[in-house]
């Protein structure tokens, strides 16, 4: 795989992806995020890792890694928007606290639009494979 389209796969908000996907993805964040808070946790904790060093995560790759993972989370869930027809943009309501769970749960239990909505399947993109 090239690394533009492993890219594509998180990033790109311009096709649609089913129930079943998004709820991978969603997954995947969550799983990322908590992995990560648990081993900078345990870093923290650690008589072997100075406080500068965690403070120097807590500036700098952790605010990075965690918008990477917001961003990765609005264009799959403007991915699934798409499938239900709805407006990508809505996608940035991910972004509003209490309001980003209502979407998240809104997003997997809507059934997807079986006809075409002018949206690529997200598994369908081969323009980036070779």
């Amino acid at each position: 795989m090239k690394p533009l389209f492993i890219f594509s796969l998180l990033f790109w908000p311009q096709c649609r992806s089913t129930r079943e996907r998004y709820w991978r993805e969603v997954a995947g964040f969550l799983f990322t995020g908590l992995a990560f808070w648990q081993l900078l946790l345990f870093m923290a904790d650690s008589p072997s890792v100075s406080d500068e060093t965690v403070l120097w995560l807590g500036t700098y790759p952790v605010p990075v890694l965690g918008n990477l993972l917001i961003m990765a989370l609005c264009a799959a869930t403007a991915r699934r928007l798409h499938d239900i027809g709805w407006s990508g943009a809505w996608a940035f309501l991910v972004l509003v606290p209490g309001l980003n769970l209502l979407l998240i749960v809104f997003g997997l239990l809507a059934p997807g639009k079986t006809e075409a909505c002018g949206w690529t399947d997200v598994d369908r993109i081969t323009y980036w494979r070779n």
